[in-house]
């Protein structure tokens, strides 16, 4: 990300708060398989904090290393401007169809 914020409670911080498991289904009709997947961030700085892009990134095995992977990275049109003691939920849905 160009402008990540970081974890903590200091002026500009945001708290990353632990991901919940993924949300697993698939539609047999559709042959749709998705994966919604949640990350809540508190401000708990002292004031309000601008997002203007978020991102997906998960950790892989590559070789013998762990190491992290950034899958989707949206850069927002408009701007969340979070307020002090506000909840932030982002929320991405991956999904694969199949043939039939």
């Amino acid at each position: 990300l160009d402008d990540r914020i970081g974890h903590g409670i200091g002026e500009g911080e945001l708290i990353y708060n632990e991901s919940p498991r993924p949300v697993v289904t698939y539609d047999a009709e559709e042959l749709i398989y998705r994966s919604t997947i949640e990350r809540e961030f508190n401000n708990n700085s002292g004031s309000e904090i601008t997002v203007r892009e978020v991102g997906l990134v998960c950790r892989g095995r590559v070789s013998t290393s762990d190491t992290f992977f950034m899958l989707c990275r949206d850069v927002l049109t408009v701007p969340v401007v979070l307020p002090q003691a506000a909840l932030m939920t982002v929320t991405y849905q991956i999904s694969m169809q199949f043939p039939e």
